[in-house]
């Protein structure tokens, strides 16, 4: 086998188990346009969204600006896969 092809299969090998590990987050769900539309409702989400990814319970943001800044510096740096369905 080439040089080449190794490098491809070694690759499609990545993807593979990447898209394994996001498949095993499938039971994350954040919730629903009704949420996002109650008082605190997407701080709530932001607050749920950093805790999964960050595998920790206690998150605090106080407004939706700090949440906001929260996401950004703990989810910039990192390879997340979010899916978002029913957008307005």
């Amino acid at each position: 086998m080439s040089e080449k092809k190794k490098d491809a299969m070694a690759q499609v090998e990545k993807w593979k188990a990447a898209l394994i590990e996001a498949a095993n987050l499938a039971g994350m769900v954040l919730g629903d346009k009704e949420i996002s539309a109650q008082p605190n409702g997407l701080m709530h989400l932001q607050k749920q969204l950093l805790s999964e990814i960050l595998k920790s319970k206690c998150v605090e943001i106080w407004n939706v600006d700090e949440g906001i800044t929260k996401i950004k510096d703990n989810i910039g740096y990192k390879r997340v896969l979010i899916v978002l369905d029913d957008v307005d």
